[in-house]
């Protein structure tokens, strides 16, 4: 399962919804992920090989969150998993 799967899959079991650009030409989709009734939300750029280029956010306490590094995937999972 690759990271994009895993990120879709959390924020589905979650409550989270999302929207993305989707498009065989583009070079890159950003997908923006939100939790409703709350100003929570995450937005993730992916190459058009499904890796991620870059993740922000912000959590119910509109703290900024940034997710960078080797193991985003996991940590953007934990987010929107809430812990």
């Amino acid at each position: 399962m690759t990271g994009q799967q895993k990120i879709d899959r959390a924020a589905l079991a979650n409550g989270w919804v999302f929207n993305g650009g989707a498009g065989a030409a583009d070079a890159h989709r950003e997908c923006v992920y939100r939790l409703p009734g709350t100003p929570s939300w995450v937005s993730i750029m992916y190459a058009h090989t499904g890796v991620i280029l870059w993740a922000d956010g912000q959590d119910s306490r509109r703290a900024p969150r940034h997710f960078t590094g080797i193991d985003k995937v996991d940590r953007l999972v934990a987010f929107l998993a809430g812990s």
